[in-house]
């Protein structure tokens, strides 16, 4: 359950009016990626051993220093009320906070104004509130083994390539040509474990659907390129770079805190890199192709504040499911994700996949 919500005082009332003004500027960003890379190098000096003190510094969004040290026996004031779809390990993992959490502060058990700033902090996994059916071990089956895996994803592939989703979708990206010519790389968030779902579960259906749809997506921009290299006088041949056509000319990663060795195995062999949390956002650029469609974290709200990709393929906006106003879900817009897609993207509409969600792809118009 998640903890009561604090009463208000003449304190916390003068906090959340304050950060209201700060969201609603859009140059108020509350990720950035010096941020993120100052997160990185700490947790990479602890998990080797050399964080001073084994205290790690993140800034709140007034650029105020919040110092908490790395043990999951110190006290905390936070609570992680999302879902448990087994993606913490043993931690530390650094869990995002979205701006509806922010306001109303309901994963926290106190209030501390300082802290009650941050837009992310770092914690060790905590007693999970509930888990969906499909993540629980019961009747989930054996995972797949590496040699069982590379077969079910390039055989899904196969399949969903067949599919009139992704006709539609190929299409589309022929018909933008101009707006993709130029993406290099496809950066995937929470496309899901491909190894725990198991054999006969549901849930490695729609990991394997994801999957096989960035490394399609990434196979067709990469053609798309090769048209606009060859239009240009084949730069990269002559450069002596990949060759023209090759998926390596577009570059393809994938941020998932729930993969296994067996996952990252599988997808190198398929030319996916897989990055540790969170340096798959500072990856990110406007020449990126970003698809994140069912994430336990505020994805849609993080890239608003980083860049403005040239694509993106995610849920499709429905007001109680991943809209403002939907308090519990992991991945709510917010008023600054709507007018970055009202102001700089064109909406295209997706043909439903059983396994994909209801999803939209935005691609950003010219000049934006």
């Amino acid at each position: 359950m998640a903890p009561p919500k604090q009463p208000e005082t003449p304190e916390t009332q003068a906090f959340t009016k304050d950060l209201e003004r700060l969201y609603d500027n859009d140059d108020n960003k509350f990720f950035y990626k010096h941020m993120l890379r100052a997160v990185s190098d700490q947790l990479q000096q602890h998990r080797q051993g050399k964080l001073k003190d084994n205290t790690i510094t993140l800034l709140n969004v007034k650029s105020q220093p919040v110092k908490i040290v790395l043990d999951p026996s110190e006290p905390t004031i936070w609570k992680d009320t999302r879902c448990n779809h087994g993606d913490r390990g043993e931690g530390p993992y650094i869990y995002y906070r979205t701006i509806q959490n922010m306001l109303c502060r309901r994963d926290m058990t106190s209030f501390d104004r300082r802290q009650a700033y941050l837009p992310l902090v770092v914690l060790f996994p905590q007693a999970p509130d509930h888990t969906h059916e499909s993540d629980s071990p019961t009747g989930s089956g054996a995972p797949f083994a590496a040699a069982e895996l590379r077969a079910v994803l390039r055989s899904e592939r196969a399949e969903f390539e067949q599919s009139e989703h992704w006709a539609q979708l190929r299409a589309q990206l022929k018909a933008h040509r101009p707006a993709l010519g130029k993406v290099d790389g496809v950066v995937a968030f929470a496309c899901g474990t491909l190894t725990k779902g198991g054999k006969g579960c549901r849930k490695d259906k729609y990991a394997t659907a994801q999957h096989a749809l960035v490394l399609s997506l990434r196979a067709q921009l990469a053609k798309i390129k090769q048209q606009r290299g060859l239009r240009q006088g084949i730069r990269r041949a002559l450069r002596g770079s990949a060759a023209a056509g090759s998926d390596a000319a577009v570059e393809c990663c994938a941020q998932d805190p729930g993969y296994t060795a067996a996952d990252e195995k599988v997808l190198k062999e398929e030319g996916v890199q897989v990055l540790r949390d969170p340096d798959g956002f500072v990856r990110v650029g406007r020449d990126s192709f970003v698809v994140s469609i069912s994430p336990n974290s505020p994805v849609q709200q993080i890239i608003a504040d980083l860049v403005c990709p040239a694509a993106i393929i995610q849920y499709q906006f429905e007001e109680m499911v991943n809209g403002p106003k939907a308090v519990y879900c992991g991945d709510p817009a917010s008023s600054r994700v709507l007018r970055m897609i009202a102001e700089k993207y064109e909406t295209v509409e997706l043909k439903d996949h059983k396994y994909l969600r209801p999803i939209v792809m935005y691609i950003r118009r010219e000049g934006k």
